[in-house]
């Protein structure tokens, strides 16, 4: 599920809620075109969730496991930069930044031991056929 999604939607509420009132035609065009672009939005997120994993299962086999630091610094940088665009690692404070977030999922130990499980098993899982 896109994480993006609920802010998309309230701001569609919101404008709507700011825009003037339109004909009966221009709602049902306008209901017609959301269900498109939701439909589109959903089939997006789910080909992103699939490069996502493909990227961190890649990284992964490239780094292992052994030291788990490493593990949560690669997979936060690897979801910041698929969610916020590449760019993003060429900004010089992105490294602390990703740091500093990897620690904080580090300093909650039921966090930390669930995230180095999920990353062991997609280590784990066979590559999609």
């Amino acid at each position: 599920m896109d994480p993006l999604k609920p802010f998309a939607g309230l701001i569609r509420t919101l404008w709507k809620s700011t825009t003037p009132s339109t004909t009966q035609k221009d709602a049902l065009a306008s209901a017609s075109t959301t269900r498109v672009e939701e439909a589109q939005s959903e089939t997006a997120a789910a080909l992103e969730e699939t490069t996502l994993r493909a990227q961190i299962r890649a990284r992964l086999k490239r780094i292992g496991l052994n030291d788990p630091r490493l593990a949560r610094e690669m997979f936060v940088e690897t979801v910041l930069t698929s969610e916020l665009g590449e760019n993003l690692s060429r900004d010089p404070v992105f490294t602390d930044m990703v740091k500093r977030l990897a620690e904080h999922i580090a300093a909650d130990d039921r966090l930390g031991d669930r995230l180095h499980s999920l990353l062991r098993s997609l280590a784990e899982e066979p590559p999609p056929v």
